[in-house]
C-alpha cells in the first residue's frame, strides 16, 4: 500500500464537546497543559512504521532503532462526501466548488485527487486538517498522495522561499465545514500535518526557519513549538509512533535520509537515530500509523 497507509488506531480521547455556541456543535478540545503528555507508561513498548529506501514495503521498529516484526491491521477511513466543497471553502474562501490540485511537499503535481481521497483526518473522522492556498481559480493542496506525479512546479521550494511554497497555509475544519481554525499564518510553507493519536496535537513540516523543521501545536490552537530547536540541516515527514509517546521524522544528513526520535516531552538528549540503514546508507522516511 505504500505510504497512503491506514492503520487502526485505539483513540484515547474523544474530540466532540458541545460547544458554547449551541447544541451538538463540535469543537476542538486539548489539554489544560502547554505541554504534550504521554499517553501510555514510559515503560510500554512503543513502535515506529516507517518506509524503508528502495522498498516497496512497510516496515516497523522500536524508537531506539530495533526492527519489529509487526503487521499492523490496515483498515480505511470514512469518506468525506462534501470534501471538495468544505476545501473549496476553507482554503479558496468560496461556496463555489473550485477544482483542487494536489501537490507534494517537494512540488510534484500529482493532478486532481480520485474519490477515495482524503486530507489529514482526525482519528474520530470529525475534523480534517489541510495544507493548502489558491492559486487562481484553483486549490493547492499539499499532501503525500499516492499516484503518479507530473513535473514539478517552478515556484516551489521546500527548504527554501518560493512565491508558490511560501502560500501554503495549515487549517483545520470540521468535516461539514462549520468550524475552522486557521493553524498557522506565516511567510513559509507548512504542510504535512499529523495528528496525535488522542487527538489533542498536530505535526506538521515548516520552512519559516529557513530550512524544513519539525513543529508541534495543540489542536485547539497556539502557540507553535519547534521540536529540534532550528536543527541546522532538513528534517522532513514528521510522524506520531503508534502510541503517541515519541515523534519520528527523516533528516536530510549528507544527502541520505535517516529517521530520528524524539520523545513528545522534547527533551534535546533524547534525539535518537535510529537503525535499519539500508545499503545505500538511505533509511526512508516515517508512515502515520493512522490518518
Amino acid at each position: 500500500m505504500h505510504h497512503r497507509l491506514r492503520i487502526l488506531l485505539v483513540v484515547t480521547s474523544a474530540l466532540l464537546v458541545t460547544a458554547c455556541g449551541g447544541p451538538g456543535r463540535p469543537t476542538l478540545v486539548t489539554d489544560a497543559e502547554d505541554t504534550i503528555a504521554p499517553t501510555i507508561a514510559a515503560d510500554a513498548e512503543d513502535a515506529i512504521a516507517f518506509q524503508p529506501s528502495g522498498e516497496n514495503r512497510m516496515a516497523v521498529m522500536t524508537p531506539d532503532g530495533t526492527l519489529l516484526d509487526l503487521i499492523p491491521e490496515a483498515v480505511k477511513a470514512d469518506p468525506w462526501p462534501e470534501r471538495d466543497q468544505v476545501i473549496s471553502q476553507v482554503c479558496g474562501s468560496s461556496f463555489d466548488v473550485l477544482p483542487i490540485l494536489l501537490v507534494s511537499p517537494d512540488g510534484l503535481v500529482f493532478g486532481p485527487p480520485k474519490p477515495d481521497w482524503l486530507p489529514a483526518m482526525s482519528p474520530n473522522n470529525v475534523f480534517a486538517a489541510i495544507a493548502c492556498f489558491l492559486d487562481g481559480d484553483t486549490v493547492v493542496v499539499v499532501d503525500d498522495h499516492e499516484g503518479l506525479a507530473t513535473g514539478v512546479r517552478d515556484d516551489w521550494s521546500r527548504s527554501g522561499r518560493a512565491p508558490g511554497s511560501d502560500q501554503v497555509e495549515l487549517k483545520i475544519v470540521n468535516v461539514n465545514g462549520s468550524q475552522i481554525r486557521e493553524v498557522s499564518h506565516n511567510e513559509g510553507a507548512d504542510w504535512l500535518p499529523r495528528w496525535s493519536p488522542d487527538s489533542q496535537h498536530i505535526l506538521f513540516e515548516s520552512n519559516r526557519d529557513g530550512n524544513s523543521e519539525i513543529y508541534v501545536i495543540k489542536a485547539g490552537g497556539w502557540p507553535p513549538q519547534n521540536l529540534i530547536a532550528k536543527a541546522a540541516t532538513d528534517d522532513l515527514w514528521p510522524a506520531w509512533s503508534r502510541d503517541g509517546n515519541f515523534v519520528a521524522f527523516a533528516r536530510n544528513q549528507s544527502g541520505k535520509s535517516v529517521i530520528y526520535s524524539i520523545p513528545v516531552l522534547g527533551e534535546a538528549h533524547g534525539l535518537k537515530q535510529m537503525g535499519h540503514v539500508s545499503e545505500t546508507g538511505q533509511m526512508g522516511y516515517p508512515i502515520p500509523w493512522g490518518e
